[in-house]
């Protein structure tokens, strides 16, 4: 994409967030010709509907679509772990909405730590469902963790957030034009306080994404 050599060839270069605009824009010249367009990504609000009775609770969502090292569910299951482990006194659930692709050792790792975790009947890996379906899963989640290592945008941030779930979410890189500094972790301890004692604030969580 940095290459100046397609940009004769292209009519218009789209991206979806000010973090791949800027390393697009500084690498190409003399800066693709009016060509480059930035478009930020929205999600349906009337379809990822606010949870009007929201309290903090105990369930804890991570969202993606294959599993594989760029989402980071291994991290996942160490932060949550590690929060088991620091408020042993609440029924902490943590709900990995994805499905394993090849190569297997995949699912080998993962049923390893789960196994080896001593918590796998709190740890579920949940199938491919629909987007009702995963709406009320957004819904019964208090929070959506976002382990990833690389995102352009993360609709499950979004998604999550419309509904009210407090979002804790990894400091990827481009993360810090999107995303508020107090919604960002930078370490497993800091994931694990923000969610044990950080706010909880599902109205502003959903305000953000309106």
């Amino acid at each position: 994409h940095t290459d100046p050599r397609i940009w004769p060839y292209l009519d218009d270069f789209i991206v979806i967030n000010k973090w791949w605009y800027d390393k697009v824009y500084n690498a190409t010249t003399p800066h693709s010709d009016g060509k480059l367009h930035l478009i930020k990504p929205g999600v349906d609000l009337s379809t990822f509907t606010f949870k009007l009775d929201r309290q903090r609770g105990y369930s804890i969502g991570m969202v993606t679509g294959n599993i594989w090292e760029a989402k980071g569910g291994f991290e996942a299951i160490r932060i949550f772990q590690e929060v088991v482990h620091k408020y042993p006194d609440k029924p902490w659930e943590l709900y990995i909405r994805g499905q394993h692709i090849p190569p297997e050792w995949h699912t080998y790792a993962y049923n390893q730590l789960i196994d080896g975790s001593g918590l796998a009947d709190r740890i579920h890996i949940v199938p491919q469902i629909s987007i009702p379906e995963m709406v009320a899963f957004y819904q019964r989640m208090d929070y959506i963790l976002v382990t990833s290592h690389k995102e352009a945008f993360s609709y499950a941030t979004a998604e999550g957030m419309a509904t009210g779930a407090k979002p804790i979410i990894n400091n990827f890189f481009g993360s810090e034009d999107i995303w508020p500094e107090q919604y960002r972790f930078k370490s497993i301890h800091g994931a694990v306080e923000m969610i044990g004692e950080g706010e909880f604030l599902p109205e502003e969580y959903r305000a953000y994404i309106e």
